[in-house]
């Protein structure tokens, strides 16, 4: 089983590779803090990791509704790079997920998200 230490040098590396040559995770805001970004590791475990970083204000609307689509262009590369090439032997980022989501809510009461707020996932 892998230590924390290791884990977090593994991800601390692919998230460097990745954002640092210009990947879907740069202008998502997704870049670690060595890299003048505000991505945290909360918790990294062989199993099950942890990740902050601020709502982008470019992807806040006008009412401050939850804006989905980038709500799950977050996840998918957050769980990319911060789970499924961490947890694959090899640390291949290459897997494949399917996401999708509904925004639950009545249209005056839709999930709101203020922009810098800190999501986890």
């Amino acid at each position: 089983m892998p230590t924390r230490q290791q884990l977090s040098s593994v991800a601390e590396a692919l998230w460097l590779a990745n954002t640092r040559y210009g990947s879907f995770g740069s202008p998502l805001g997704l870049v670690l803090a060595q890299d003048c970004g505000e991505l945290r590791f909360r918790h990294l475990t062989a199993t099950w990791s942890e990740v902050t970083v601020p709502y982008p204000a470019w992807a806040a609307r006008p009412d401050n509704a939850l804006c989905l689509p980038t709500a799950l262009a977050l996840a998918d590369e957050i769980s990319t790079f911060a789970g499924f090439a961490l947890w694959d032997h090899r640390h291949r980022p290459g897997v494949s997920i399917s996401l999708s989501g509904q925004l639950v809510g009545h249209r005056q009461q839709l999930p709101r998200v203020e922009p810098g707020e800190q999501l986890t996932s």
